[in-house]
């Protein structure tokens, strides 16, 4: 994926990298959303594609303190046909290395309409930990991300898609400025000419 593309490239780009997932990229937002079905369930994905944050991936890593994996904040969101409750996964997609899963960091059980800020304010529960859950129960979520499509393979399709995604934003914030500061000395600097 090279060069600055539109919304509607980037779009179909990452339908062909990421088969069987729908992708809007939500221009104007950092968010993008992939969408596929699995059999009965609908599996939401929405990746924060332009704020990545760096996080310890273990223990001894933390004690190193220029140690650190740079990640993209997600949520995925799995509906099942004909149930009254969602499967809402808050994780963190590793940027920098290739063939890593997701980081796993809350599991929630919400009403179809609920969010996350919704839990949050709702005071849900949220088991204290993720990484202190039976392994076993770890390694099962984690699997049940693989077999819906959030696996390696699709963060690898997503770094890709974040660098193009912090493009067109960009791109979109300059010629929105430019708008805003038309016949001002703002309009002289060349970056605005994008």
């Amino acid at each position: 994926m090279g060069g600055l593309v539109t919304a509607a490239q980037l779009a179909a780009l990452c339908e062909d990298a990421l088969p069987g997932f729908t992708v809007d990229v939500m221009e104007g937002s950092s968010t993008m959303k992939f969408v596929r079905t699995v059999g009965d369930r609908t599996v939401t994905v929405k990746v924060d594609c332009c704020n990545p944050e760096t996080y310890q991936a273990d223990e001894e890593e933390a004690e190193d303190d220029e140690a650190g994996v740079q990640a993209l904040h997600a949520t995925v969101e799995i509906e099942r046909a004909g149930q009254a409750d969602k499967m809402l996964f808050a994780v963190l997609l590793p940027m920098e290395e290739e063939g890593v899963g997701p980081e796993i960091n809350h599991v929630l059980v919400l009403g179809k309409d609920q969010t996350m800020d919704d839990a949050e304010k709702d005071d849900a529960y949220l088991p204290s930990d993720f990484s202190e859950l039976d392994t076993g129960l770890q390694g099962s979520f984690a699997k049940y991300l693989d077999d819906l499509g959030v696996s390696f393979e699709f963060i690898d399709g997503v770094r890709d898609a974040a660098e193009k995604k912090e493009q067109l934003e960009y791109v979109h914030w300059l010629r929105r400025i430019r708008g805003s500061v038309r016949g001002t000395a703002v309009t002289n600097a060349r970056v605005l000419d994008a």
